[in-house]
């Protein structure tokens, strides 16, 4: 057998997208393998986008393959039997009696700005915690990516302190933790400072002096607030990472530009930003689809504070962060 690549569980405690709110039309019925498993997701005709388990308690039908939506329920393509948005079985054609209590798997969820968040716990704990919403009104349309990469979500979210790597994968020109990091219970927050040539962004030859105040909210979702502060220009850039089994996670990108002087120039420095992000995050995929796990890497002063992440980070393994 190939040793185990990481020394933490492929699917951590928390909140895990598994897609835009876009990819769930009204009344259609959807399968996302997440955690090594099947989820079910289906939104009622009330508009709420409910997930369960795949398989019906009964003899085991699987819900995404022929189940469909009936009003607010959602009925199994086997036998009939029917259940609301808790699990609770709500009509089995014939049967005079019902299960007393909810009897189907549902798995908390929200909607976020345009993406849609499972919460993963292994025991099926409820969450004690949610991301916040963010503030739509001033920023551009969600411009999104996808990507299937071989690694794990701790492993994405701990380039948030490495800024060593910045300048020889991302040819940047310097950067520094300027803040932090910061804890707060499941989130955690730095600031870096990096100057690097605008090139990328359609500014070739300017040196730009960037700004990243960066919030972890566990280690499924980083919201970026990115400002280029030579011009003037604020971005968005959010980063979701879910594991999809024991090997692949799935990234999804979602970029937003703050609204500049007219609609037009808006739109063209908001595309420019998505593409530019689109090339420069997969940078680092070679790395992280290739790289082993150092659980006591071999540090030098050039790195960041890579000890306080790996310790922040074992809360969602159902480890103490303490001593």
């Amino acid at each position: 057998m190939m040793p185990k690549r990481f020394p933490f569980p492929s699917n951590p405690i928390g909140w895990f997208a598994v897609g835009f709110s876009s990819d769930f039309a009204p009344e259609a019925v959807v399968t996302k393998q997440v955690f090594g498993q099947d989820l079910v997701l289906y939104r009622t005709s009330d508009g709420k986008l409910h997930a369960s388990d795949p398989h019906c308690p009964h003899l085991g039908a699987h819900l995404g393959h022929g189940g469909r939506v009936e009003g607010d329920t959602l009925r199994c393509p086997f036998h009939g039997w029917c259940f609301d948005g808790v699990g609770q079985c709500v009509s089995i054609p014939g049967a005079q009696k019902l299960p007393p209590k909810p009897v189907l798997r549902m798995w908390p969820l929200l909607e976020r700005n345009g993406v849609v968040l499972v919460h993963h716990h292994p025991d099926g704990a409820a969450p004690t915690w949610e991301p916040p919403p963010l503030v739509e009104e001033g920023w551009t349309k969600n411009r999104t990516v996808t990507w299937k990469v071989k690694t794990h979500p701790q492993e994405v979210m701990e380039n948030t302190v490495d800024c060593a790597h910045l300048i020889p994968i991302h040819h940047v020109d310097k950067a520094d933790i300027i803040k932090g990091p910061v804890e707060d219970g499941p989130m955690m927050n730095v600031v870096i400072n990096l100057i690097a040539d605008g090139a990328i962004v359609g500014m070739p030859g300017m040196p730009n002096d960037v700004i990243l105040d960066v919030t972890l909210h566990g280690l499924g979702h980083t919201v970026v607030q990115s400002e280029v502060r030579n011009v003037g220009i604020r971005a968005r850039q959010r980063i979701y990472c879910t594991p999809i089994n024991e090997d692949h996670i799935e990234i999804r990108g979602v970029i937003n530009l703050a609204a500049l002087g007219d609609e037009h120039t808006t739109e063209q420095v908001a595309e420019l930003f998505y593409q530019a992000f689109v090339i420069d995050f997969a940078m680092d995929f070679p790395v992280w689809e290739n790289k082993v796990y150092r659980d006591k890497p071999l540090l030098s002063s050039a790195d960041g504070p890579f000890v306080q992440y790996r310790k922040w980070a074992k809360q969602f393994y159902g480890e103490s962060v303490a001593g």
